[in-house]
């Protein structure tokens, strides 16, 4: 008899919406406090890298306000201002206006003069925009300078704001309402996946042992996409051979299944680091690299480059940075390894430049 281990996959895709979000309770406490404790306008940046759940966390606080009139943008699919404004007043909201010709002020004031209710706005993905000299990051923070109604301004990001936003922009964000998303632990990732496993999976099909494997392996990067996605490839294994899921599926599981690469965090890269992690991957055989091996590669880059293409990475989810040692002088050594497949990440590499 064909042995059943899926019952609903739609609890390991990412269109999956939770009912509650596990690991970050005091997130979600100090944002309620920052944001929603007044009507002043308030912009808040919650920071994490890819999988750490900034996206559901802003979905959740969204639909824990139902009062507000919510909405979501991700710049990385709607990267200019005017596409922006197009998706928060709602394409029935365009019909007859238009939206090429008016200025970036004049629609902003359209939109929200007409809305009677508080207004909340979450970017998504908004580093996406630091090529584009976008400006409604400014005028937004700015809403009751403009007489508009105050506007509540979630941005969310893989990148310190330093990095994408103007000095205007910078000086309505203080360090206070900045958010830092930290990975998910072993324990955390191991409780989402318990969570996950009850509502798609069938009782009996899979043991704990299993769960805190991929938990295990997960840890490394910290990325509750991946533990899930891996959850999933396991599982359809398991399911392939007609066995429950157990660790040492798991485990050849992992072995063929790397980390997705979220695109946006591939793009918001600088053209010059794109070319050296190619240069870099092209001349390098192993999975684990320091400081001192990159420079053999690339003798000519300044420190101010290599720190900051490191901490890009890093802040991607492409690389995992360990302590090695404490170096000559005082400082650190540290050491590198890739969160992907060598192969796989060239590949989309190439893609992004073609």
């Amino acid at each position: 008899m064909e042995m059943k281990v899926i019952k609903n996959e739609i609890p390991l895709t990412t269109e999956f919406f939770p009912d509650r979000i596990i690991g970050r309770d005091q997130e979600i406490s100090l944002i309620n406090k920052l944001m929603f404790s007044s009507d002043a306008q308030t912009t808040v940046l919650i920071k994490g890298r890819p999988g750490t759940g900034k996206t559901l966390l802003a979905k959740f606080l969204m639909k824990l306000h139902p009062d507000y009139n919510g909405k979501y943008v991700n710049c990385y699919v709607s990267n200019s201002d005017r596409l922006i404004l197009s998706e928060i007043g709602g394409k029935d909201y365009w019909r007859g206006g238009d939206l090429q010709s008016s200025s970036i002020e004049s629609i902003i004031r359209q939109i929200f003069q007409k809305e009677r209710r508080r207004n909340l706005v979450v970017l998504d993905e908004v580093h996406s925009l630091k090529s584009s000299n976008s400006k409604i990051i400014y005028i937004l923070t700015r809403s009751t300078e403009l007489e508009l109604p105050p506007i509540k301004l979630m941005l969310l990001s893989i990148e310190d704001p330093e990095m994408f936003l103007d000095k205007s922009s910078l000086a309505s964000i203080n360090r206070i309402n900045q958010i830092d998303l930290k990975n998910y632990n072993s324990s955390q990732l191991l409780e989402i996946l318990k969570d996950r496993a009850q509502l798609a999976l069938f009782e009996g099909t899979y043991d704990n042992d299993a769960l805190m494997k991929i938990a295990e392996i997960a840890e490394a990067s910290g990325n509750a996409r991946f533990a899930i996605e891996l959850l999933r490839y396991s599982a359809r294994l398991a399911e392939l051979r007609d066995q429950i899921l157990t660790s040492d599926i798991v485990l050849e599981s992992s072995k063929d299944y790397t980390e997705p690469i979220d695109d946006s965090a591939l793009r918001y890269l600088d053209e010059w680091e794109i070319d050296l992690l190619i240069r870099l991957l092209n001349n390098w055989n192993s999975n684990r690299f320091t400081t001192e091996e990159i420079r053999s590669i690339l003798p000519v880059i300044s420190d101010a480059r290599l720190y900051k293409w490191l901490r890009d990475l890093e802040s991607a989810g492409i690389i995992n940075k360990r302590k090695l040692s404490s170096g000559y002088g005082g400082g650190v050594r540290n050491e590198f390894s890739l969160n992907v497949q060598k192969n796989y990440l060239l590949n989309a590499l190439y893609n992004l430049k073609r």
